[in-house]
Formats: structure tokens, C-alpha cells, sequence
């Protein structure tokens, strides 16, 4: 049996944005209807060179193929000052659901970015305002951009965007790209809380272990979508929220709701995007309304992803088949 490896030009090539928040609205329908299992999000920490590893692995029912996936993503903060990588790096196996014989082997930086991003615009599809124009950034990596681009496919009328990141080459860096992709203006700022305080979406992605985002900026009617590091919220802000989780026990154990949780800000959320995307739960209720995305990321987003692209890839020639596991049936014992 073949597996085929699919680099990240592949990737880019095969999937376009637009795909990618009608495949997360798949992988969260598919969650909300209980049609998939997760293993507990584990971590690993790499101190001596300022890293983390995270481990994910899930399933999805989707009727003619299911999709089985595992991923291992790091973020290592020094990699683009000294190696000339992104902080983020990953590695997505794609497994045969009946056998779980590896299938694909696919470019994780590209797939958790496009992923991520593709959630963050499915929340704000639901959660947010349908009137909103104007979004404020916080943070100037990949999470960030690829948020913005999925918030843009779900809100059309967006005209105004803001960023903050705390490296003024970063933030320039950020704007240049994100235009080119958006072709929207992108205004840059100094200091945070001028780039959300007239946002109607705000996005946070950053590495912060510390608040970035503060109660008292937050104006009534905001919907945040916060898809960064757990710290990154203050507490008590989202205590003023309906916070809706990827899944209530990730946001609760491994999220922004955790730290609240911790704090006593917060003995619960709302609920999951799932549940608010199968219609079990309600959206946004009122124009006045707070609404937070608390998103850690779920395997089944990887899961349905990494079909999806294995599916284009395939469609598309792109790839390379490699017998990976030649003569394992020396094994069969």
C-alpha cells in the first residue's frame, strides 16, 4: 500500500480559503451531532529551547469516509530569529480508518493554520453580528492572518481592520501580507487597545502568558474570537460573555476558560460550537451581546481537514506516493 506524502505547496495549492470554513463547519457539525471521538489534548515542554509540543488525534463519521488523524504540532519561539522558521511547525498522519495503515503523511503548518483560521470564521459565522465591518487584530502570526481571511469569507462587509503586535517589523509584516491577500486597507497601531476599540470582530493570536485583552476595552456587541495562548483573555471579561468553546471540555481544561475557571471569574460556559452549529443551542441572541470563541483547537478540525485535502490532493495529481511501509506483512506474527 501506498502513502502519499503532500508537501505544504501541495497543501496551498489543493485547498482554498473558502474550503476551509466549509470544511470546519463539516468537522463542528460532526462534533455537535457526536459523530467523533478525541483523545485528550497532551502537551510536552521543551524549557531548554523555549518550546512546546502538543499532541492531537481524532475521528469523524462522515458517512462514505471517515477520517482518523493524528497531528503533532510545536511552537518554539526562537525558530524565526534563529532559524529562519515559523514558531509553529507540524506533522498530520492520515490513517486508513478501517486499519489505521498511514495514508497520507501532510504538511501541518499549512493544514493547522488554514484549520484554525477556518474554525475562527465558522464561530464568527454564528456568533457574530451580520452588520459587522470593522476588525481589530492582536497578534501578528499565522493563527492571526489566517483568522482574519476566514472572518472576511463570512463577513463581506468588512472594510475597516486593524493590527497590534508588539514587533513593529512583525505588524508591517503582518499588514503587507494581509492586504495582498484581503486587499483591504490594513491600519497598524502602537499599542492594542487603538487597534480593537472600534472593532465590531476582534482576533486574538498570540503567544502571551500574560492578559493582552482587557475587560474594560469591550465594548457591548463584540464578538471575539480568541484563538491564541490561554492567558491572552482577562478573566473577568469573560465572565461578562457568552463563551462558546470548540468543545466545553477543551476550552475548560486547556483554553482561555480555564484560567477564568482558575481565577473564579467563571464556573461555566455557554456551551460548543458544535451545539450552536447543529442548532441544539442558540447563537447570538441580541446586537448587545458579547460573544468569545475559545478555541484550542479540536483533532476532529485535523481530522476532517487532512481527508479533505488528502481527497484534493488526489483529485489534483499533487503528492508524492511513496511505499512507506514495503514488507510489513514480514510482521504479521
Amino acid at each position: 500500500m501506498e502513502t502519499l506524502v503532500i508537501r505544504l505547496e501541495d497543501v496551498e495549492k489543493a485547498v482554498t480559503q473558502k474550503d476551509c470554513v466549509k470544511v470546519q463547519e463539516l468537522a463542528f457539525t460532526c462534533h455537535g451531532n457526536k459523530k467523533s471521538a478525541v483523545a485528550p489534548n497532551s502537551w510536552l515542554s521543551v524549557e531548554k529551547n523555549r518550546g512546546v509540543l502538543k499532541l492531537l488525534a481524532g475521528f469523524a463519521e462522515l458517512g462514505d469516509q471517515d477520517a482518523l488523524a493524528m497531528k503533532v504540532v510545536t511552537s518554539f519561539l526562537d525558530n524565526p530569529s534563529r532559524f529562519r522558521l515559523p514558531n509553529v511547525l507540524g506533522t498530520i498522519v492520515l490513517m486508513d480508518p478501517q486499519t489505521s495503515f498511514p495514508i497520507a503523511i501532510i504538511d501541518g503548518v499549512s493544514v493547522t493554520a488554514l484549520r484554525t483560521g477556518g474554525g475562527g470564521g465558522v464561530a464568527t459565522k454564528y456568533l457574530a453580528r451580520s452588520s459587522s465591518n470593522s476588525v481589530g487584530i492582536i497578534g501578528s502570526g499565522n493563527t492571526a492572518l489566517f483568522t482574519f481571511l476566514a472572518v472576511r469569507e463570512v463577513l463581506p462587509k468588512i472594510d475597516r481592520v486593524r493590527v497590534y503586535s508588539r514587533s513593529p517589523d512583525r505588524r508591517e509584516s503582518f499588514a503587507k501580507k494581509a492586504r495582498e491577500l484581503s486587499g483591504l486597507e490594513i491600519v497598524t497601531d502602537d499599542n492594542p487597545q487603538a487597534s480593537i476599540s472600534d472593532a465590531d470582530v476582534i482576533i486574538t493570536g498570540t503567544t502571551s502568558k500574560e492578559p493582552i485583552l482587557f475587560d474594560k476595552w469591550i465594548r457591548d456587541g463584540v464578538h471575539i474570537n480568541a484563538m491564541g495562548f490561554k492567558a491572552e483573555i482577562e478573566p473577568s471579561l469573560l465572565a461578562r460573555a457568552k463563551v462558546v468553546g470548540d468543545s466545553v471540555e477543551t476550552a475548560t481544561t486547556d483554553g482561555k476558560s480555564s484560567v477564568a475557571l482558575k481565577a473564579g471569574a467563571l464556573t461555566s460556559i455557554y456551551g460548543d460550537l458544535g451545539e450552536v452549529v447543529t442548532q441544539q443551542k442558540s447563537g447570538r441572541l441580541s446586537d448587545e451581546e458579547i460573544t468569545v470563541f475559545d478555541s484550542s483547537g479540536l483533532a476532529v478540525q485535523d481530522a476532517v481537514m487532512a481527508l479533505h485535502v488528502y481527497n484534493r490532493a488526489r483529485e489534483m495529481g499533487l503528492g508524492i506516493k511513496v511505499d512507506f511501509q514495503a514488507g510489513i506483512e514480514r510482521y504479521l506474527v
